[in-house]
């Protein structure tokens, strides 16, 4: 999965300076995307899993 900042670069470096966590708004194309229907369903899953992972890793 690739994610693209649109907009709000200078406030997510700064919460990478601050070690701060920043929230993402994801959109997902299910109709183009490689993955198979279970992968798509345990999306919200695996998005939660990875970002309660500590800054710095």
């Amino acid at each position: 999965m690739a994610h693209f900042l649109l907009d709000g670069h200078h406030k997510t470096a700064a919460a990478a300076a601050n070690k701060t966590p920043v929230r993402l708004l994801t959109f997902v194309s299910a109709g183009e995307s490689l993955a198979c229907d279970e992968e798509l369903l345990r999306l919200p899953e695996i998005i939660m899993a990875a970002g309660q992972r500590k800054v710095g890793r």
